[in-house]
């Protein structure tokens, strides 16, 4: 405990004290009273006789109390202060405030005597919680310098370092809940960045980082803080300082049912089925089922009920909802959570599915063939969901040069062009997969291997790259001299023989996908090997990008996602849960989000088939309400705490509540002593 004023306490208590003793000192002053005869008052006479000014201090229970009373007034005006460290009289703040998805969560609360309710979000929790603290700071009489960060999926200033703390409260009263995930990582970074000197350079003036949060976040890494301790101050309710909720207050605000997980495909075979699997996790104490609504466009397909089962004590129930259903026309799947709880906008997701199609693809073979290469034909004719025509390479040719669309016979584009063993005299609009050729790719060539070798080995390949998943080709031999020479940019080797890559793929920022291989098929052993059959179904899936469309289109709050915008469109301009405009590229790519608001966005500069965007949560870390009772930052676990303990607090108020309760024993003694003489 440290005292602000104990001068002024000094210099009261240097006059107070002796004025209270020298009144017990002091002799009463005796009345002159006339009288008939002094024969009884002998003895009143000889004590007059004998008197003097003062008199021995005697013990006596007002004294007691009236410097019992004084003492508290002294320390009141000493205005103790609890909780203040060596050194932080002049200090700096930074207030990090989580607005992530979470902090919107709230209990009800009666809004005094009338029926309505109102909902204490954990994020008035903060507010308040950062406003006393503003108030405690401001009555330590220091200098103290305040900025506010908030941050959720992203980190920004609210209030830069001001002296003025009405500024700083103002820019914690703007703050609003995003419905995105929280990572506090990028606040930390922010927030180092401002921990160093101040404007005056003077290192010595310290910064004390408090963190108000409900302490859940997402970060794929441990944050780490380089700038000493952080301050963790839970905002959950019923937070009893250590991270734990009091018995019975919290049940409410954790009392939460969120849709973690959701995903739709098409059948491979019949693509008028699709399944969506749906992945839900539950806080609310023994809530065993939950039900879930599946709708399509409005319409309800299926409402059925979800086991929910706990794998460990302590830890969130989870519970899968799966359902199969006829869809030709595709449209926007909702699934819904048909119950209330504290946290509304983790129990809506959706996503848009395309409508099932086939995609078109062309192979190009040379024109003095009759027909294209028979073991090629075999493998892509097995390819599901995909429509295959054949041209030669002069018919290709003439209709590249005229200028006209290049469609298949029912008038529709092609979705990727396969080139055997012909290199084009132009890059057509249509990605392309070539064998034994190369397009006309600015960098990109075919040259003489480094090694004459008449039956090179492949030395490795790319495993993490999707074209080349569980595609094995140590087994591989190429009798072709040839290797490819990649653009520095926009390009990837996949395989490495003997002599230099052989297959690789090239995807210029301008737009395009183009995957080649150096060699010739029928100088390979490639074509027998059933990792050919794997290569091809990965290569076309990749070129004209059908698997990411069967799965429905979506985004994560605080993601982003690329997409082809209108053919003509400068700017794309959503509308719905927020506003926003975003410029297209020159390449005709435009960036979707980050998106704050969960919800359908209309977009003008999209294509149809892209519109409506969906936005959704889908966090278990967000949806998860439970108190967490310390944050791990580094190496360090900064536990949760109360304002109390984080926050120096001054006893003067205490201190006068005190002396007001002295003064009216005081009075209730001088009375009964008043009475007893």
């Amino acid at each position: 405990m440290s005292l602000l004023s104990p001068l002024t306490a000094l210099v009261v208590a240097g006059v107070a004290v002796p004025a209270l003793l020298l009144l017990y000192f002091l002799k009463l002053r005796r009345k002159e009273v006339w009288i008939g005869s002094t024969m009884l008052w002998s003895k009143v006479v000889e004590d007059l006789q004998a008197n003097t000014p003062f008199q021995r201090l005697r013990a006596s229970w007002l004294l007691f109390l009236q410097l019992f009373l004084l003492l508290a007034l002294l320390l009141a005006l000493a205005r103790p202060i609890f909780g203040l460290k060596p050194g932080e009289g002049g200090q700096r703040v930074i207030l990090l405030v989580d607005v992530s998805a979470s902090m919107g969560a709230g209990e009800a609360k009666a809004d005094g005597e009338e029926a309505n309710t109102q909902a204490v979000t954990r994020l008035e929790r903060a507010k308040a919680a950062a406003n006393e603290m503003l108030d405690r700071l401001r009555s330590s009489g220091d200098e103290v310098q305040v900025m506010v960060v908030a941050f959720a999926t992203r980190a920004r200033i609210a209030q830069t370092f001001t002296s003025d703390l009405r500024f700083a409260r103002a820019a914690i009263e703007s703050l609003e809940v995003l419905e995105e995930p929280g990572l506090l990582g990028p606040a930390l970074r922010l927030a180092e960045t401002y921990a160093g000197p101040d404007q005056s350079g003077n290192e010595e003036v310290p910064v004390r980082m408090v963190l108000l949060s409900d302490g859940r976040f997402g970060d794929d890494q441990t944050p780490s803080y380089a700038g000493g301790e952080v301050e963790f101050v839970s905002v959950t309710t019923g937070s009893d300082g250590a991270g734990g909720p009091d018995a019975g207050e919290s049940a409410d605000v954790e009392d939460n049912v969120g849709i973690t997980f959701l995903a739709a495909r098409r059948d491979i075979v019949d693509v008028s089925q699709v399944d969506v699997l749906c992945g839900l996790a539950s806080t609310a104490a023994d809530l065993k089922t939950v039900r879930v609504e599946f709708a399509v466009d409005g319409n309800v397909l299926e409402s059925q009920a979800v086991s929910l089962e706990a794998r460990e004590a302590g830890q969130p129930a989870e519970g899968l909802a799966r359902l199969r259903f006829v869809n030709l026309a595709g449209g926007v799947l909702r699934v819904t959570i048909a119950r209330g709880d504290a946290l509304a906008t983790d129990n809506t997701v959706g996503l848009l599915l395309s409508p099932p199609r086939k995609a078109t693809l062309l192979v190009v073979y040379p024109s003095g063939e009759s027909a294209a290469d028979e073991y090629l034909m075999s493998v892509v004719n097995e390819l599901p969901l995909y429509e295959v025509e054949t041209w030669p390479a002069d018919r290709f040719e003439t209709l590249l040069k005229s200028g006209e669309v290049l469609q298949s016979s029912d008038g529709h584009a092609f979705s990727a062009i396969i080139f055997d063993r012909v290199s084009p005299s132009a890059v057509p609009d249509a990605p392309t997969l070539s064998l034994g050729a190369r397009p006309p790719v600015p960098g990109l060539s075919l040259t003489p291997a480094d090694v004459a070798n008449p039956s090179r080995r492949i030395l490795s390949w790319n495993r993490q790259n999707p074209i080349m998943a569980s595609v094995g080709l140590d087994t591989i031999a190429v009798a072709d001299e040839r290797r490819l020479s990649l653009p520095d940019d926009d390009s990837e080797a996949l395989a490495i023989a003997e002599g230099g890559p052989i297959i690789g793929v090239v995807e210029p920022r301008r737009g395009g996908r183009h995957i080649i291989v150096s060699f010739d098929l029928r100088q390979s052993n490639w074509p027998l090997h059933v990792s050919f059959a794997i290569f091809m179904q990965n290569a076309v899936d990749y070129l004209t990008q059908r698997g990411s469309a069967d799965a429905g289109q979506m985004i994560q709050t605080g993601q982003t996602m690329t997409l082809r915008a209108s053919p003509g469109a400068t700017t794309v301009k959503l509308t719905g849960p927020d506003e926003r405009t975003m410029p297209v590229r020159e390449d005709g790519s435009v960036t979707i989000g980050p998106l704050d608001r969960v919800g359908a966005y209309q977009a003008e500069g999209l294509p149809a088939e892209n519109v409506p965007i969906i936005a959704n949560l889908l966090s278990e870390v967000e949806s998860n309400l439970l108190p967490v009772e310390s944050v791990q930052i580094g190496h360090e676990a900064a536990a949760a705490q109360t304002v109390d303990r984080s926050t120096p607090r001054e006893l003067w108020p205490w201190l006068v509540a005190l002396a007001l309760g002295v003064l009216g024993v005081e009075w209730v003694v001088y009375l009964l002593r008043a009475r007893w003489r």
